[in-house]
């Protein structure tokens, strides 16, 4: 039995803490693997759903010799960090100096490792092919040296956690906050950051609502410089404004209670899990390319798909104005959705990360991944763009348009002032 200890900076639900949840759960069914899970900083919401799928939890405070007694006492063979910041540098050292387990990082958002930690991470897992590509670039390593110990695993879904709602339910929350039953309705959901958030989706919609009232959106978690340019392009009639909701249930509903997933930002996804929720929803999906910040969004939408990526506010509201007229164009991007998020089925992932524990311990050959194989992720890297950081055929006026919401970012900011 593989002895496996899953540690994150907190327990909280995040999106580096609901990956690490989803494969140690998964995990849990394979009697060859025990797991358990540590919030090394802080614990969370986690502990409790834990409890109940009978996972082991472990909160260390940032107690470095607490958490060695914790790998002592549970025999730990692989200690899998998953790094979402610069903070586990020091875990890194003390881990490999004090104890003698092997050390697995999932690298969610990029970070590149030290110098002095990079010799000493075992096997090194990344989110998305963008973000392996930046660090294959950082490090100037060959394609042949990254697939000795480095691999791309998407976040996984579990796919039984989604919540279907009846259309009473739906209809009855429309209801509630305002909505007509022939609206066509957006939603933009991130954490109250500014660069999460993009003018873009405002401009679109001042576009929307001159034409017709029916199109309305709901802001989740939208920063002050957003709910500012709401009120500038005087289209408030038409928006629905939310503080963050921390209910899992209840941003089921809002998402089950949208026609369109309209996800706009300044800097992008190193991956994205609100795509991917949103895709298993049956939600068409239009998004921005940010070819000079993280842009693994890209990856996930296959334009003219399963999605749309937009760069200008005429064609970004053109295309959802064709979803609201179009039932055959709706249909078919809604089911090829669906199609595109079962590819993250953690049922799916979860077994390129057993062979990659089983690759670690010698009980594997190879590091072979079926899911996103090292010609998939060569194939991305060559594709991606005749510039280093990646433009991915955009074209120069998108790109002059991104630094222009940029620039109005920083305009709208100082309104607050």
């Amino acid at each position: 039995m593989i002895k496996i200890l899953c540690i994150s900076d907190s327990l909280g639900m995040g999106g580096t803490e609901k990956s690490m949840f989803v494969f140690a759960k998964y995990l849990l069914k394979n009697k060859n693997f025990k797991v358990s899970i540590c919030g090394f900083f802080e614990g969370g919401k986690i502990i409790e759903e834990a409890k109940e799928v009978g996972l082991k939890t472990f909160v260390c405070n940032g107690n470095f010799h607490k958490l060695k007694k914790i790998i002592l006492n549970e025999k730990t063979d692989i200690v899998h960090l998953n790094r979402s910041s610069n903070k586990m540098f020091e875990l890194i050292r003390f881990l490999k100096k004090e104890t003698k387990v092997l050390l697995v990082e999932t690298n969610h958002f990029g970070k590149i490792t030290g110098n002095s930690e990079e010799k000493l991470v075992d096997l090194r897992i990344f989110v998305s092919k963008f973000v392996a590509m930046r660090y294959i670039e950082h490090k100037k390593m060959s394609l042949d040296e990254f697939k000795i110990n480095n691999l791309v695993i998407y976040n996984p879904l579990d796919t039984k956690r989604i919540i279907n709602f009846s259309k009473f339910k739906i209809n009855s929350f429309r209801k509630s906050i305002g909505l007509k039953n022939n609206d066509f309705v957006l939603l933009k959901y991130g954490r109250k950051d500014e660069l999460k958030f993009s003018p873009l989706l405002i401009k679109s919609m001042s576009i929307l609502s001159k034409k017709n009232d029916k199109f309305k959106l709901i802001l989740i978690g939208a920063p002050d410089y957003i709910r500012k340019m709401v009120f500038v392009k005087k289209i408030q009639k038409s928006v629905i404004f939310f503080d963050n909701i921390l209910d899992e249930e209840l941003l089921s509903l809002v998402l089950n209670s949208v026609d369109v997933l309209a996800h706009t930002s300044l800097i992008g996804e190193t991956f994205g899990y609100v795509y991917v929720e949103s895709m298993l929803s049956g939600k068409p999906i239009i998004t921005n390319s940010t070819p000079l910040f993280d842009n693994a969004q890209v990856e996930l939408i296959d334009n003219n798909i399963n999605g749309f990526i937009r760069n200008e506010p005429l064609t970004f509201s053109s295309i959802i104005e064709d979803l609201s007229k179009k039932k055959f164009l709706y249909e078919l991007i809604s089911k090829n959705a669906l199609i595109r998020a079962n590819k993250f089925d953690v049922n799916l992932l979860g077994t390129d990360l057993i062979n990659a524990y089983e690759y670690l311990i010698g009980k594997t050959p190879s590091l072979s991944p079926k899911t996103t194989t090292h010609d998939m992720l060569f194939s991305y890297i060559n594709s991606y763009s005749l510039n280093k950081r990646g433009k991915q055929k955009n074209t120069f006026r998108s790109i002059l348009s991104e630094i222009e919401d940029f620039i109005l970012k920083k305009y709208y900011s100082l309104l607050k002032k």
